[in-house]
This record gives structure tokens, C-alpha cells and sequence, in this order.
């Protein structure tokens, strides 16, 4: 038994977050491996123009999404906005990009 779970315990947010934020995480992963971003990222599109041109991602839509990546520390950025550059940790480059040696994402 948990310690939420005793009788007579006060209810607390704690499960719900939890499992929240396991969605937004396998969410968050699931659309960039559907728009390629690791690729893209892999093979030198490592701007914000370049992949929004090679996702056809929109222009409010792309910046949140890498702005996770980047938190989740599936990408690294250098500068900021407009003229950030993309890379990828050894664990993305290595799992995350289509072709690598043992990758989960899409074929």
C-alpha cells in the first residue's frame, strides 16, 4: 500500500501528475519521431527555418515542440529564436535517427 493509499490519508495530486507527465513526455517523443526531427536534425537541419521547411511543421507549432526536446534533453540549442542550432546528445543521434544502428522511430 502506498502512502496515499492509508485510510484516513489526505488525497494529494501526486499519482495524477505523474502520470501526466508521462503522457506529455511520450507525446512529446511521438511527434518528433512522426516529423523527423532527429533525421532532419542528423542530416545538417538544424535551424528553426530549416526545419520547419523540412517538416512542413507549422510556425506556432514548431518552436514548443523543440523547446521540449530541448528540456527533455532529446536536443541541445545553441543561441536563441530565429538563430538557434540544433544538435542531438550521442543517445538521440543513436536510437532517434532513422538508418542509426538501433533505431526505435519510424521507418
Amino acid at each position: 500500500m502506498q502512502a496515499d493509499e492509508r485510510p484516513g490519508a489526505p488525497a494529494t495530486p501526486q499519482r495524477v501528475i505523474e502520470m501526466l507527465q508521462g503522457f506529455w513526455i511520450a507525446r512529446t517523443l511521438t511527434a518528433a519521431v512522426e516529423l523527423k526531427i532527429f533525421s532532419h536534425v542528423a542530416e545538417g537541419r538544424d535551424t528553426l527555418d530549416a526545419l520547419r521547411q523540412a517538416t512542413g511543421a507549422s510556425r506556432r507549432g514548431l518552436p514548443p515542440l523543440l523547446d521540449a526536446l530541448v528540456a527533455l534533453g532529446l536536443l541541445t540549442r545553441q543561441g536563441d529564436g530565429e538563430d538557434a542550432r540544433y544538435a542531438l546528445p550521442p543517445d538521440a543521434a543513436a536510437f532517434l535517427v532513422e538508418g542509426a544502428r538501433a533505431t526505435w522511430g519510424t521507418s
